[in-house]
């Protein structure tokens, strides 16, 4: 009972001292405060809770010598019970000799162990009670330290109430005292201004001797002082001094609280400013209402007069953009590689971001124009300088809400905004250096231009990050020309790591009219939570060129800006104290954006409209950023790849220009130059972007990225992936950038990596140096080809002039046939990212027919590009151009579908004369052809050479000129499958034919030549084109007469046999057939051209003609569908779909006709090998019978008969399935999986019931987990570890048990040759086995594994339990030596019976043995 007192009281005592540590850690603050001031309070205190501690502190000493007392009863109470124990003992044993009955002993054993019991239950009671009297003895100083806690928590409660009563009747007097101005608060710009106090007027020393008492101050009793405030005027400079930035050192929190005093003390030292009200304000309390309304009104004209007469605009703008998605951000991961570096080199994801570029933010400082465009109307400079004052103040009126950071614009982006018909004003916008970051901009307005270059230096310091800018801004007024420079303030990112991000603009600004020498400095307060004035205040005065005050400014970056002249004499002197000031008028209001857009960033409405795509902006303009308008649409992690992608691009961009030592990059629309004005660099507008075309300089194909797409192993086509591009429009360079990373565990020895580039076609490969069929046309144009491995850093793709249209990628991995890879691993996965950028040419001319055009070259631009559209094919071209003189050698170039140059060209001409022509032989429709016209000699070109371009075409008629050949088009028609195509030839009524489509005839006369039109699409993409021929000459042909058919096959254009490409060479001989096949055609129009060739005299081939069957079709695959060894399947591989063959008993190549890896012989034998080594099962199932273990023969069976006719199933060709392969394969694996399970736990000392029971639920798992994924390893091995730790542990528990190895050391030896070969088989199936050698690596592992199971299987013992029966009514126990147990009538002796190795559930009748087994888990 006195134990559970305590405790109790403990807990009272426990709870009491948490609640006064936390009023203690509260309250101590305001305890120092207060402590000097009470002090004698506190002694009078003290004294009368003096008796109160005394008593406690006697109260927990009482209550410890209570715990000391009884503990002492209760260890005599344990020798108590030792001794009585000891004699009970001696009893037990003199009762034993007395009586030595078989009922009597086990009565006596009984007690002796119940005795025993109840002397182990009082030490441990014994035990516990001695560590709860040193627990509590222990947590006295606690508790003392509680109640004093509790005790000064009380006092300070008393003085807080003491203090608050004495403060509470001060208030009163003040609130009376202050009623008398509560109309005078309400005049306009009280909220900016602060109550003026009588210790102004007396100076700072009054002030600062005042006492505490004294902290409210009465208002001055003057109607006409409506407040006041301090302004930032020091000793006057001399403006021939140079301008120097302010900045905020990098290592000072705005927070602080001393930084909080010392700006206070500074703000004391300042100059002050006493607003009075007008004269009209000053008659009586009345006709100051009247004039408050006046006043009111007159403030609200004039910011209406302030803001810009909005016009109507010519578009509707948008007024939402999709709302910022609740993501989450792993802040520290990004932190902790963040802490001491430039915030410029930092790679920061979008979350951190708002989808805007930091040129729009800029941009957006223009929101308030209309202050500028109402200082443009004013003539007074001081005035004027004002309201250019609030204007770059109004800059930071978003920044409270705004605290994330906008994009960091790449090198040459631009932003344009053209607000000329609603907002008045238009600008300009480029990232000038990537290195610092440099951006500059231009804007014209309503009788003002401003420019700006803005750079910044940023670091982030772990509990905030300072941002310093570095550029200067300059502004020009046309009326007046007077000139303005300004440079920002810094700005504070508060709260990093821990709270609510908060920004604070801090520091001094000083805005220099260079025209008249005037100066207005401003003062950005810092934010203070313990500061009694108005949060985030500025205040500024306008000085003349003498430093005389004309102009005062107040207000917060936050909500408005006030401002007025300076009235009073004795204010202008610079070093005057007061200064007086009336007519205080509204130059800039905020204007609250709507509540919607709150959710969307807190933009402004002017920021919703920013990044609006407009259609007429050049390419390089942010709204075209891909990063920044997949944020906008809420998918970041898509934003998130593209923005790593163009950064790296711009690295490598840069690296390259480093190393190959070309100039440093200049921009397009500014130009460095010296600014005379603030003595520093700056970039100044050309005046060329608004008169120019913006023809694109750069393009990018955002559609075009592939972010970490796994890539494989090449075995087939099927193991490959396809990715496709786009280049739309005349291209100079493009390049492929490709990343690879790796997940998993990834060994040094890296398999290389293939990367195949083909322009309009899947590419067509054979990387393990396959052959393809005869008949079969494997040679490409435009492929290209990269192997690289990892230790290829950002491999790159880079190709000058490529051709216009769809390119596709196919890459893989090459397998190493060498390296034997383990199954059971976690492996080694390969992604591949790969992206396409390209730059398309600026100016391009288009030629028409018989439209001549003019043209000038020049020492600046040598080279002239022109291009025409074919609309109608089947004509010739000529080109003509003619030249002003003939100084000059002119060589032109022309290409179908890409950009001429020296090195790539399809016609070429020199032009020596004034005048030159180069013919081009027909074209197809919809074909593009691109003319380069240029010299190479450049002091030819000191003088501008003009010159007219002419383009003219010719009709093609094939009687006239035989350089010009008529084709006939074809028509498609498409079957049920993919790929299924067969091209009709569509002949006119002027060309002898025999009315069928399939058959032509040729001569030596008027039908010696055909040529036929077919259009290849994404539809024969993935398929193959069959040419068939079939040839028979007429009877009245000599047969020494041979005669041929050569055709040629030929893209854009029909050639002849003379001009064909010689892999596109077709002959057929008379009386043949042959075919010809072209694998994964070209997208393109594609021409058969056909032409009669006789090797006899000429009277004999004049006579002579050739009977032609032909027919132009499309099919999956080959025309055999892969032949006997082959599958043709369909397959998809990034949308882009294709078919292809899979090849069967190592066959390979595209039509798996290549043997020359086949194993087809050996088919049979591999059959029989992996079948019949199964039935190695047969023994271990006989056994399991034999031992009446039925379970595991009825499972060993199930293993035994679905993996034969798995494997049997399981073949390229021999196969044999008795059901769907799907389902013997995963009866297999469950088979397999199931005697790996059943095994162990028949090896486990349990009882066969329990056996029973794991046996299904080892069945259930395996049908789970295999139907889950079969061919996960890991779960395999998870599941047998469990299994086999299981059955250890009851070897271990029953050998703990009885003191004896369980199994027995016979049993061991007989197990351990199992446990080896079992081993051996994982071994073999997990790291040797691959697909070269698996029909005898796999065959071992049947036998190994099944001839282990012999070892496994425990013996059952039939008679175990009739021999025991027997053995204990002989009276014939077992005796065992057992030194460390207890024992009862003998020193060193017990009883053990037998125990089965099978199953501990056997019935005994001995009443010990039951008690041990109940003993057992």
């Amino acid at each position: 009972m006195p134990l559970e007192t305590a405790r109790q009281k403990a807990l009272k005592i426990r709870k009491q001292y948490h609640d006064s540590d936390e009023e203690a850690s509260t309250t101590d603050e305001f305890n120092e405060q207060q402590r000097n001031s009470s002090q004698q309070s506190m002694n009078f205190n003290d004294t009368n809770k003096t008796s109160p501690n005394i008593t406690e502190r006697d109260e927990l000493t009482t209550m410890n010598k209570t715990f000391d007392a009884k503990l002492d009863d209760l260890n005599m109470c344990m020798d108590l019970i030792n001794r009585h124990y000891q004699a009970l003992c001696r009893t037990l044993v003199d009762l034993e000799q007395v009586d030595k009955t078989e009922a009597t002993t086990n009565i006596i054993k009984s007690v002796n162990e119940r005795a025993t019991l109840f002397r182990i239950t009082s030490t441990a009671m014994l035990n516990a009670c001695q560590e709860l009297v040193q627990l509590i003895q222990g947590q006295g100083r606690k508790w003392q330290k509680a109640v004093q806690f509790e005790r000064d928590a009380r006092l300070r409660m008393e003085r807080m109430c003491e203090q608050v009563a004495i403060q509470s009747v001060k208030l009163e007097k003040r609130v009376q005292r202050a009623s008398r101005s509560d109309k005078q608060s309400l005049m306009p710009g009280r909220s900016t201004l602060t109550t003026l106090k009588s210790s102004d007027l007396r100076g700072t020393t009054d002030g600062a001797n005042l006492s505490d008492d004294e902290e409210f101050y009465d208002a001055i009793d003057d109607p006409q002082t409506i407040g006041v405030f301090r302004i930032p005027l020091q000793p006057h400079v001399s403006n021939n001094d140079k301008q120097s930035p302010n900045f905020v050192a990098d290592d000072v929190s705005s927070c602080n609280e001393d930084d909080s005093e010392s700006e206070e003390q500074d703000e004391n030292n300042l100059p002050m400013v006493i607003v009075k009200a007008t004269k009209k304000e000053e008659a009586t309390n009345n006709a100051a209402l009247t004039a408050e309304t006046t006043a009111t009104s007159t403030a609200q004209k004039a910011a209406s007069n302030s803001q810009q007469q909005v016009a109507i605009p010519k578009r509707k703008r948008r007024d939402r953009i999709p709302e910022r998605p609740n993501y989450s951000v792993n802040l520290w991961s990004i932190i902790k590689n963040c802490v001491g570096k430039d915030l410029t080199k930092i790679p920061i994801p979008v979350n951190f971001s708002e989808p805007i570029s930091m040129l729009q933010r800029i941009t957006e400082e223009l929101e308030y124009s209309s202050v500028l465009d109402t200082a443009a109307k004013i003539n007074d400079s001081w005035e004027q300088l004002a309201y250019v004052a609030a204007f770059t103040i109004s800059s930071y009126s978003t920044t409270t809400t705004r605290v994330n950071k906008p994009f960091n614009p790449l090198l040459g982006e631009t932003f344009e905004c053209d607000r000329t018909d609603d907002l008045g004003w238009k600008s300009i916008a480029e990232q000038v250096s990537h290195h610092p970051p440099a951006l500059s901009t231009y804007a014209e307005g309503q009788g003002w231009t401003l420019y700006q270059e803005f750079t910044m230096t940023s670091k982030f310091r772990g509990q905030y990050l300072s941002i310093t800018p570095l550029g200067h801004s300059h502004l020009i007024f046309k009326n007046t020309g007077n000139h303005f420079t300004w440079r920002k303030v810094t700005t504070l990112v508060n709260n990093i790591i821990v709270g609510k991000l908060w920004i604070d603009n801090v520091g001094e600004m000083d805005i220099i009219n260079h025209t008249t020498k005037d100066v207005c400095k401003l003062k950005y307060f810092p934010y203070s939570y313990f500061s009694k004035d108005v949060p985030r205040k500025v205040t500024g005065v306008v000085t003349d060129v003498n430093g005389q005050a004309r102009w005062v400014l107040t207000g917060t970056w936050t909500e408005k800006i006030e401002g007025g002249p300076v009235e009073a004499s004795s204010g202008r002197h610079a070093h005057s104290h007061h200064m007086e000031t009336r007519n205080m008028k509204l130059l800039w209001q905020r204007k609250m954006p709507p509540p919607h857009l709150e959710n969307m960033y807190n933009f402004t409405q002017l920021a919703v409209e920013l990044n609006e795509m407009e259609s007429d902006v050049a390419p390089t303009d942010c709204r075209r950023r891909p990063d920044q308008r997949l944020m906008e649409e809420g998918r970041w992690d898509e934003a998130n790849q593209e923005k790593l992608r163009l950064e790296e691009k711009q690295r490598q961009t840069r690296r390259a220009r480093e190393i190959d030592g070309h100039d440093p990059y200049k921009s397009k629309w500014f130009k460095k130059s010296h600014d005379a004005f603030t003595d520093s660099e700056i970039h100044s507008y050309t005046s060329e972007y608004w008169e120019s075309d913006k023809n694109p300089l750069i393009g990018y194909d955002f559609a075009q990225q592939y972010s970490r797409i796994r890539i494989f192993e090449f075995d087939s086509y099927a193991d490959v992936k396809f990715l496709k591009f786009n280049i739309q429009g005349p291209t100079t360079l493009a390049n492929w950038s490709i990343t690879l990373s790796t997940e998993g565990k990834c060994t040094d020895n890296v398999d290389h990596i293939h990367f195949y580039l083909q322009q309009g076609a899947y590419p067509l490969i054979a990387p393990r140096n396959e052959s393809f069929p005869q008949s079969y046309i494997s040679s490409r144009h435009n492929l290209f080809k990269l192997v690289f491995n990892q230790t290829l850093t950002n491999p790159l793709i880079q190709l000058n002039n490529p051709t216009i249209g769809t390119w596709f990628t196919m890459t893989f991995i090459e397998r190493q046939t060498s390296v034997i890879k383990p199954k059971i691993s976690t492996g080694c996965n390969f992604y591949l990212s790969t992206w396409l950028d390209y730059r398309i040419l600026s100016t391009i001319s288009s030629l028409i027919i018989d439209q001549p055009i003019q043209v000038v070259m020049t020492h600046n631009n040598t080279s002239i590009y022109a291009s025409h559209y074919t609309s109608i094919e089947n004509s010739q071209l000529t080109f003509l151009s003619e030249w002003s003189s003939n100084v000059c050698e002119i060589n032109i170039f022309a290409r179908l579908n890409a950009l001429p140059n020296a090195r790539l060209y399809d016609y070429k001409t020199v032009c020596k004369n004034t005048t030159c022509s180069m013919k081009i032989d027909q074209i197809s429709s919809l074909t593009t052809i691109y003319f380069q016209i240029t010299s190479d000699n450049l002091s030819c070109l000191i003088e501008p050479l003009h010159g007219v371009l002419l383009l003219r075409t010719t009709e093609c008629l094939s009687s006239v000129d035989h350089r010009c050949i008529q084709p006939y088009p074809t028509r498609r028609i498409m079957f049920n499958y993919y790929y299924d195509f067969l091209y009709v030839p569509i002949y006119t009524p002027d060309r002898y034919s025999s009315g069928s489509t399939s058959s032509i005839t040729l001569n030596n006369k008027d039908l010696s030549l055909y040529s036929y039109e077919f259009i290849t699409d994404d539809r024969n993409l993935g398929g193959t084109l069959h040419f068939d021929f079939e040839s028979r000459v007429m009877l009245s042909v000599p047969s020494h007469v041979n005669i041929t058919i050569l055709g040629c096959l030929s893209k854009y254009q029909p050639r002849k046999y003379g001009n064909c490409e010689s892999a596109f060479t077709i002959i057929v001989e008379k009386n043949s057939i042959s075919m010809r096949s072209l694998p994964y055609p070209e997208i393109a129009h594609w021409y058969l051209t056909l032409e009669y060739n006789c090797s006899g005299s000429e009277s004999e081939c004049a006579n002579s003609s050739l009977s032609l069957m032909f027919q132009i079709s499309s099919s999956q695959c080959t025309k055999q569908q892969c032949g006997i060894y082959g599958i043709c399947r369909i397959m998809t591989s990034q949308q882009n779909i294709f078919s292809t063959c899979t090849c069967l008993a190592g066959y390979r190549g595209y039509g798996c006709t290549d043997d020359t890896h086949a194993y087809a012989s050996k088919s049979l034998t591999n059959v029989l090998f992996l079948t019949l080594s199964n039935c190695m099962f047969i023994p271990a199932i006989v056994l399991a019978t034999y031992r009446r273990l039925h379970i595991e023969a009825l499972v060993y069976s199930f293993n035994m008969f679905f993996s034969t006719f798995y494997h049997a199933c399981d073949q390229d060709i021999n196969k044999f399935c008795i059901f769907k392969y799907d389902g013997l394969q995963l009866s297999d694996f469950i088979g397999s999986y199931a005697s790996f399970v059943i095994t162990l736990i028949t090896m486990a000392i349990i009882p066969r019931s329990i056996k029973v029971f794991l046996f299904m639920l080892g069945l259930l798992t395996c049908i789970v987990i295999n139907s889950r994924d079969r061919f996960d390893h890991l779960q395999f091995i998870g599941l047998i570890s469990i299994t086999f730790l299981f059955t250890v542990l009851t070897w271990i528990i029953v050998s703990i048990r009885y003191h004896h190895l369980r199994p027995s050391t016979k049993r061991f030896l007989l197990v351990i040759p199992g446990f080896l070969l079992a081993l051996a088989g994982l071994v073999l199936f997990a790291f040797c086995e691959t697909d070269e050698n698996y029909w005898y690596t796999h065959s071992l592992w049947h036998i190994l594994i099944a001839s282990s199971i012999l070892f496994f299987l425990p013996h059952n013992k039939r008679y175990i339990k009739e021999s025991v029966i027997q053995r204990i009514e002989t009276s014939e126990p077992i005796v065992t030596t057992e030194p460390d147990s207890p024992t009862v009538g003998l020193s060193n002796q017990t009883v053990v019976m037998p125990i089965d190795n099978t199953s501990l559930s056997s019935s005994n009748t001995d009443s010990s043995k039951k008690s041990t087994d109940n003993l057992l888990p």
